[in-house]
This record gives C-alpha cells, sequence and structure tokens, in this order.
C-alpha cells in the first residue's frame, strides 16, 4: 500500500490518457480523477499528484497543473501517437515545465491512438495545415519522429495503447511512495 495519498489526475480528450490513467490507478490503487472535476484547492490534500496529458502538436494538454503545483511530489506521463523509444520530449517538456522545476517532475511516455474521424473540427483542420503546409514542405531528413508519426497515421485509425507501457511509472512510484 502506498505511504502517501495519490491522486492520478489526467486531462483526456479523445480517451487515450484516459485509459493510461485508468491503468495506472488500478494498478497502483490510487484515486482516479479527470482534470476538468477537480478544483485546484483539492490538490492540497493529495502527497503525490501523477499527472498524465495529451499531446498535441507540441503541447501536454492542461500542463499547468506540472507549473503550478504547490508539492514537490508530482510525476507527469504524456500520451502521443510517436513512438516514445525514438522520440526526444525534450522541446515540449522545456514549454511545459518551467526549468526551476523540470529536475523535480520525473516524466514517463506513453503512445496512444487516433481516430481521425472523431477528430473535432478545429483539431481535423489543425492537423490537416500541419501536415500540409509545414511537415509537407520539411526534407525527410529534417522530420522529427512525432512528425514521421503524424504523416504514418493521418488519415487512418491507429491504436499503439499498451497496458505494460506503464510498468516504469509504476515501479518508480512503488518503490519510492510505497512501504
Amino acid at each position: 500500500m502506498p505511504n502517501k495519498k495519490i491522486l492520478v489526475l489526467y486531462k483526456s480528450k479523445y480517451g487515450s490518457t484516459k485509459q493510461y490513467a485508468t491503468w495506472i490507478a488500478e494498478e497502483l490503487g490510487t484515486e482516479l480523477r479527470s482534470r476538468d472535476q477537480i478544483r485546484p484547492d483539492e490538490l492540497l490534500d493529495y502527497d503525490l499528484i501523477i499527472y498524465g496529458g495529451s499531446l498535441f502538436i507540441g503541447d501536454i494538454s492542461g500542463a499547468g497543473i506540472l507549473r503550478e503545483h504547490p508539492h514537490r511530489d508530482v510525476i507527469g506521463f504524456t500520451v502521443g501517437l510517436s513512438d516514445p523509444t525514438t522520440t526526444d520530449y525534450t522541446d515540449v517538456i522545456n514549454r511545459a515545465i518551467p526549468t526551476d522545476k523540470r529536475r523535480q517532475i520525473p516524466m514517463f511516455h506513453f503512445r496512444g491512438a487516433i481516430d481521425y474521424a472523431k477528430l473535432g473540427f478545429i483539431d481535423k483542420t489543425v492537423l490537416l495545415m500541419l501536415k500540409n503546409f509545414v511537415l509537407g514542405r520539411k526534407k525527410d531528413s529534417a522530420l522529427t519522429a512525432e512528425d514521421q508519426a503524424i504523416l504514418d497515421t493521418f488519415g487512418n485509425v491507429v491504436d499503439f495503447t499498451d497496458k505494460a507501457a506503464i510498468e516504469p511509472l509504476v515501479t518508480y512510484v512503488k518503490e519510492n511512495y510505497f512501504d
């Protein structure tokens, strides 16, 4: 059992981040809440916040919680289409987390899913513009892993979610926050 009060908190637009958050909360036996269903002052009731946000166009949804949480104990995870084993998340982390907190927040990265037919109009438009006007003009050698993932999956239904991927995060929490 954890020796601290732990909350798995997430911001999910299309479901992959919620799925990973659910798996993590189940494995750890902790509470699970959506970022949209909690007031900031309620976060003070927890000793550890495990926050998950989806990656979209180089940003972590709801990442303000990683910057603003008053406690030192925050763990973050992202969910996106890129393969975490080949993707450099440095720029995303640098944008999402202030320099003074980067060393304090362990980050884990998971691969999600996408169904272009279920995307909202704005998200579809942004991805189409990105594909045609930004990625379409880059040389192949300049494409990042995230760029390539967008190009490879564009217009398709893909699901890379994998419960086994949470193991490093779960192990980290158990080693550091359980008796």
